[in-house]
């Protein structure tokens, strides 16, 4: 009897304890709803009834960071990129799709210091060493050019350039890389696809640009036993050519009143332009400091002048007089320059291009170039040099896409394939 006693007195002692225990947490409960506030336990029973059950997005994340150690998982990854249109391309297919949309679409033409984080590729990433902005298409075509398929020997002879009776080599578009001499048929192409902006596109209808094959005649001529005249009158042949390519009849060829003519001679570009308008022969070149000691411009040009002046008379005489004004009655003049840099010999076909897009009157005292001036400023020699590198990337963006290019659909379209195989996930 007293066993069974003492056997009830435990488990009254043991409910007791648990009573007690229940009290105080009923206490402490009560002090926590007093204070407003939910306990862990009663949110997440409150959660459960409320889901159906089912964790809450907020539970999930806690969940998900400590399982991984605050890492977010690839899934987890995938939506946020959906959720703000950046969703990683994993296929070839995708990621071809995606470069088209970003870069050869309309997003493409957008200035930009910095690549797409998708562009994550060894060939693209760093490789355009320029300060200047471009687009994410001119620096797609540049790194495409200067690093695409660099180990197949058969790719340094592909065209990339098609129009008229000219084609540029991979090779060739190559030789516009940062510090290279640029090859004259870059500036050969670059003049047709002005010349049909200027005419076709009516942009500026008075001016017209000749290829360097003009005056190539000057060159050979040195190196031959022909007689001079031969080379004369091939010039004025190629005058007509090129005047025939862009459709251009005697009468627009009378209403020309800026002529353009590029000359590679002795490794060095430099512009002939013939302002019919104010009688003026100006000559543009970005190496004019060498003059310096009153030499005179004719020597300077080595009979460069004497020649495009008797492949003018001899154009005008098979071809009744198209011109405004004699070449005799054109004055010699060496247009001023700021942007002139005797210490840059590189850069001289980048000087002409540009300038044979933007120049427009030989009658003034100097041309604005559109750069800044040289000087004695180092920091202005970085900047224009920059500005110089950033026109290279440009010039071969805009000359895979000229409207005269027949192999440019060609290009874009192994420019598409190439990323989506290079490209690393």
């Amino acid at each position: 009897m007293h066993s069974e006693l003492q056997g009830d007195a435990s488990v009254v002692e043991e409910l007791g304890e648990k009573s007690s225990e229940k009290n105080d947490l009923q206490g402490d409960v009560s002090v926590v709803e007093e204070l407003g506030e939910k306990t862990p336990e009663k949110k997440d029973l409150e959660e459960e009834e409320q889901t159906g059950g089912e964790k809450t997005p907020e539970k999930k994340d806690l969940e998900e960071k400590e399982q991984t150690g605050g890492e977010k998982t690839p899934e987890k990854n995938n939506l946020e990129e959906e959720a703000r249109g950046e969703k990683t391309p994993k296929t070839p297919f995708e990621r071809r799709l995606l470069f088209e949309e970003m870069v050869l679409g309309e997003k493409g033409n957008k200035d930009s210091d910095l690549d797409p984080p998708f562009l994550s590729t060894p060939f693209w990433k760093g490789h355009v060493e320029i300060r200047g902005k471009c687009t994410l298409k001119e620096r797609a075509f540049w790194n495409f050019i200067m690093e695409g398929d660099n180990d197949n020997a058969e790719k340094t002879t592909e065209v990339i350039f098609e129009g008229l009776q000219l084609a540029c080599t991979r090779e060739d578009f190559k030789t516009l890389n940062l510090g290279e001499y640029i090859s004259s048929t870059i500036v050969d192409a670059w003049a047709m696809h002005l010349n049909f902006r200027f005419h076709s596109l009516n942009k500026n209808k008075n001016k017209f640009c000749f290829t360097t094959n003009v005056m190539m005649g000057l060159s050979l001529q040195s190196m031959s036993n022909r007689d001079p005249n031969e080379y004369v009158r091939e010039a004025a042949a190629r005058m007509d050519v090129e005047f025939a390519e862009e459709g251009l009849s005697n009468h627009d060829i009378k209403n020309i009143s800026h002529l353009i003519v590029p000359v590679y001679f002795q490794t060095h570009f430099y512009l002939y332009c013939l302002d019919f308008e104010n009688k003026k022969l100006g000559i543009l070149d970005n190496l004019d400091t060498v003059l310096r000691g009153n030499v005179p411009l004719q020597n300077k040009y080595g009979g460069t002048n004497d020649f495009l002046k008797k492949v003018i008379q001899a154009y005008r005489k098979m071809y009744k007089k198209p011109f405004k004004t004699p070449f005799n009655k054109l004055a010699l003049k060496l247009v001023n320059m700021h942007c002139a840099d005797s210490t840059n010999s590189t850069d001289c076909g980048i000087y002409a291009m540009h300038h044979m897009s933007k120049y427009v009157c030989v009658h003034a005292d100097g041309h604005d170039c559109g750069f800044p001036v040289i000087g004695s400023d180092s920091r202005k020699k970085v900047h224009m040099k920059n500005k110089l590198d950033t026109l290279r990337v440009k010039y071969l963006a805009k000359l895979i896409e000229s409207p005269i290019n027949k192999k440019s659909d060609v290009v874009r379209e192994d420019l598409s394939n190439y990323f989506a195989e290079k490209t690393i996930e």
